[in-house]
């Protein structure tokens, strides 16, 4: 607990050079090979699924 208050002062103080960054933006790149790994994803899915049947 004692950790978590001296993260939430340092993240307030607007003197102090730490503060936390969030995650990068998704680019188009990251939407694409998200796009082909989901699709594979579902495929090999139904693969399975014709197999077992």
């Amino acid at each position: 607990m004692r950790l978590k208050l001296r993260k939430g002062r340092k993240i307030e103080s607007p003197h102090s050079k730490h503060y936390l960054k969030g995650p990068a933006k998704r680019t188009e790149e990251d939407d694409r090979n998200f796009t082909v790994s989901f699709e594979q994803m579902i495929q090999e899915s139904l693969n399975a699924a014709d197999c077992v049947r």
